[in-house]
C-alpha cells in the first residue's frame, strides 16, 4: 500500500502538469477539475495532520471552487454522491461563498417509471434520489430548516434508510435529526457511532485517508457549530482547531478564473 508521503509527493508533481493542461482550453476537461479536487484534498489531509488549520481551510475552499466548476461547465452531478465534497466546502469557513455554493443547481436525465424526464438537482432531491443527503446539508447550512424538515419526511416516507444503498446513513439522519431539534446529545450520538472502527470503515473506504480523517464528522462538527450548536467529541482524529473561526474568512482561489472565463 502506498503511503501517505508518497502520494502527498505524487499528487504536487501531478498538479504542474494538470496546470499545464488548463492552458489550452481544448485539453480542459470534468476529469481534469476532478483530478485537481483530489489533489487538492490530499493538500488539505497533509496540512490537517500537522494542525496547519488555515491552510486545510484554503485547500477546503479550493475544494468548494472546483465543485462550482466542476457544475457550472460540465453540469456535473456533483451532490448526487458527495456528501464529503460537501463536509470539505464547510470546512472551508469562507461563509459568504458557501451562501451561493448552498444554491448550486444541476440538471439530468433520469428514468421515472421507465420514462426518460430532465430534472434539476433539487427536483431529484425532492424526489427521494440519491440528491436528497446533500440537499440536506445545504438546507441545513443556510438555515433553510423547513426545507431540511421535509427531506427527512420524505426519507423516511420512501423508507430509504430500509434499502441496502443507504442502510450505512441512519447516522447522518440521527445527526440532521439533532440539528432540527438542537439537541447536543443526540448530535453527538450519532457522531460517535459514525466514528465507530466498523462504520468509520465503511464510510471511509481509503485506508490511508482514514487514518488522518473519519468523514463526515469534522464536516458535521462544524456545520453544528456554525449553527451555534457546539458538540464534544472524544477521538484522536477529531481536532479541535479546524472548528475555531474568529471572523469571517475570505480569499481567493486559483479555480476562480475558470467560473469567470467559461472556458
Amino acid at each position: 500500500m502506498i503511503s501517505f508521503d508518497d502520494l502527498l509527493s505524487n499528487s504536487i508533481s501531478r498538479k504542474g502538469k494538470l496546470f499545464s493542461r488548463l492552458e489550452n482550453p481544448e485539453r480542459i476537461t470534468d476529469q481534469v477539475f476532478s483530478s485537481l479536487w483530489n489533489i487538492e484534498y490530499v493538500e488539505m489531509l497533509d496540512a490537517y495532520r500537522n494542525g496547519n488549520f488555515d491552510l486545510v481551510k484554503r485547500t477546503a475552499f479550493n475544494c468548494a471552487v472546483l465543485d462550482e466548476v466542476k457544475i457550472k461547465l460540465f453540469n456535473s452531478r456533483v451532490f448526487d454522491f458527495g456528501i464529503r465534497n460537501v463536509c470539505v466546502a464547510i470546512i472551508s469557513d469562507n461563509r459568504s461563498y458557501l451562501n451561493s455554493y448552498a444554491n448550486l443547481e444541476y440538471r439530468a436525465t433520469i428514468s421515472e417509471q421507465g420514462i426518460m424526464k430532465e430534472r434539476s438537482f433539487s427536483e431529484m432531491a425532492g424526489n427521494g434520489e440519491t440528491a436528497i443527503w446533500c440537499s440536506t446539508i445545504l438546507h441545513l447550512h443556510s438555515k433553510r430548516f423547513e426545507e431540511a424538515k421535509i427531506n427527512l419526511k420524505i426519507i423516511e416516507e420512501k423508507n430509504i434508510l430500509n434499502s441496502s444503498r443507504f442502510k450505512n446513513l441512519r447516522q447522518d439522519f440521527n445527526f440532521y435529526q439533532g440539528i432540527l431539534n438542537q439537541d447536543a446529545k443526540e448530535c453527538e450520538r450519532a457522531l460517535n457511532n459514525l466514528l465507530s472502527p466498523e462504520l468509520a470503515k465503511v464510510r471511509n473506504e481509503d485506508e490511508v485517508f482514514r487514518n488522518l480523517i473519519i468523514h463526515p464528522v469534522v464536516g458535521y462538527l462544524k456545520l453544528a457549530m456554525n449553527l451555534g450548536l457546539p458538540l464534544r467529541l472524544d477521538h484522536p482524529l477529531v481536532k479541535y482547531g479546524i472548528l475555531e473561526s474568529e471572523q469571517e474568512l475570505n480569499y481567493s482561489s486559483p479555480y476562480l478564473k475558470y467560473l469567470d472565463s467559461g472556458i
